[in-house]
This record gives C-alpha cells, structure tokens and sequence, in this order.
C-alpha cells in the first residue's frame, strides 16, 4: 500500500515524464487486504491523475489507441 505522498510524488513524476501510470490493486474496502486501498485512497490517486491533465483508459483501451497509432 502506497502513502499519500508517495501517490502524489509518482504521479507527478511519471506523467510529467509522458509516461504510464498503471493503478492497480487487490481490493477496495474501507478494511483493505495490505495489498488493497481504501476508496478514500483510490478517489485520490484518481483526483491527482485527472488534475494533471492525463487521458484516463482502462489498459485494453490504451492498448488499442497506441496500436493504432503504430499501425502501417
């Protein structure tokens, strides 16, 4: 599980970067398994990739805007 600060301080490197930032976790419960979140922590780590302007896809959407960019 990832502090506050840590979310804040990857986001803002990675996409400032132009690169990816794939979120994924286990579970999302107020009581969460060490490798879920709270929805408290997801509502942020969402909150501080749309404030950075980034474009927010599920992976296979992703997938599919990239190959079509490097299609022939």
């Amino acid at each position: 599980r990832c502090s506050r600060d840590w979310s804040s301080d990857v986001c803002s490197s990675d996409l400032s970067a132009g690169g990816w930032l794939i979120l994924a976790t286990h579970d999302v419960a107020d009581h969460p398994s060490r490798f879920g979140v709270t929805p408290a922590h997801l509502e942020q780590a969402v909150q501080l990739v749309r404030a950075s302007g980034a474009e927010i896809l599920p992976v296979a959407a992703a997938w599919d805007k990239l190959s079509a960019h490097a299609a022939p």
